[in-house]
């Protein structure tokens, strides 16, 4: 069973490379339902998840969002779950920022663009007070994803006490010996620090990754790797996840989001939107309701971002410029959606970092594409789901 289950991660399998394959032959099929859930429960072993017993009456599976939209494979697994231990099942409580799915993104883009997400505030209010809380995913790598979605659950004082899924071929924690290699390969050795706090409590395969770049990769990559440890360690300290003075061993006081979430006050407000910037969410009564003032807390945070923009602009060379120009570009296209609200959007950002427009405009049409983008999720879904009945009725 200890192969299976590991503190709070549990899998059914360990085919991990055979569960990709299928889900990629369902994702273009369009995941029809009947295939679906035949593919869960080919794969599907109910007894590997009997911990769950104990919590029967209690148990509240989060489904993991697609990054697409599009799969449904959690889904289904969560409700296979359902029918042996019972419980309530939460979709659509989270969405998220990124437009491209992590499968897809090779070599640093995996670490430059992490998984990112922005919860949804009524789906959040409607859990019962007392309910165990349990991410339902179906394939774990580095556990990025239920990384920050558990941020988002802590940031609303929700904690998780399992991650189940389908496939997860790694199940052990990073060690000490992880750290060292890769400060080692880092060759920087005043990175420990930031090293061991971004990486205690993780999935081993989360150091695997990077030591695998760093191994594989060039002086370049060694600078890139540093930078990202460096942002990540401050911005988990500025969400409480990490202590100010982490030892030099894991044991030394560092905790990441499994830990910090036991802890009653822990992440009282976490980045919305596009992490590691300034945006907040906040707990307590004044919490947005509704698409709208899930959007307008997107753009106070996309808003933010480009007024530091704004600031280095003016002792900017033209080259530097050109630069910010770019990075607000990036950061708006990670939103993603429709081009007729992005389109507009991306102008008035770039406008607003050159002191050509005003704060409230890039407000507005931020807002505005939220929503839009937002809309149309919720419009390709009602016709997916169309398509699917109209398919069984044939």
């Amino acid at each position: 069973m200890a192969k299976y289950l590991n503190e709070e991660f549990a899998t059914s399998s360990d085919a991990v490379s055979e569960i990709k394959i299928g889900k990629e032959r369902l994702r273009a099929r369009d995941f029809p339902t009947a295939e679906t859930r035949q593919f869960v429960r080919r794969f599907l072993d109910p007894t590997k998840f009997a911990h769950l017993r104990d919590w029967a009456g209690k148990i509240t599976y989060l489904v993991v969002p697609s990054t697409s939209g599009a799969n449904t494979v959690p889904a289904v697994f969560a409700r296979e779950l359902q029918k042996t231990y019972g419980g309530e099942i939460v979709e659509r409580w989270a969405y998220p920022v990124n437009v491209t799915r992590m499968a897809l993104k090779g070599g640093m883009n995996k670490l430059r663009e992490g998984p990112r997400y922005m919860a949804d505030e009524p789906a959040l209010g409607r859990i019962g007070q007392g309910q165990r809380l349990v991410l339902v995913d179906d394939v774990v790598t580095t556990g990025a994803s239920t990384r920050a979605l558990r941020e988002i659950l802590a940031a609303h004082g929700l904690q998780v006490e399992a991650v189940v899924s389908l496939g997860q071929s790694e199940l052990r924690k990073t060690n000490q010996r992880d750290i060292d290699r890769i400060v080692e390969k880092l060759e920087d050795p005043g990175s420990r620090e930031a090293v061991t706090a971004v990486l205690s409590g993780q999935l081993k395969h989360a150091a695997n990754y990077i030591e695998r770049e760093l191994t594989n990769g060039s002086a370049k990559i060694r600078l890139e790797v540093r930078a990202y440890f460096a942002a990540e360690y401050q911005r988990l300290r500025s969400l409480g996840f990490a202590h100010a003075g982490a030892a030099i061993g894991i044991a030394g006081g560092v905790e990441g989001p499994e830990g910090a979430q036991r802890r009653p006050d822990a992440a009282a407000e976490i980045p919305a939107g596009i992490p590691a910037e300034g945006g907040r969410l906040r707990r307590g009564d004044d919490r947005p309701q509704g698409a709208a003032s899930i959007a307008e807390t997107a753009a106070e945070t996309l808003v933010a971002i480009h007024e530091r923009l704004k600031e280095r602009w003016a002792q900017a060379s033209a080259k530097d410029r050109a630069g910010l120009l770019k990075e607000s570009d990036a950061v708006v296209r990670e939103l993603g959606g429709p081009d007729l609200t992005g389109v507009p959007l991306r102008v008035a950002a770039k406008q607003f970092v050159q002191g050509l427009s005003s704060r409230e405009d890039l407000l507005q049409r931020t807002a505005a594409h939220q929503v839009a983008t937002a809309k149309r999720n919720e419009l390709n879904r009602g016709k997916k789901r169309t398509s699917q009945s109209a398919g069984h009725e044939r």
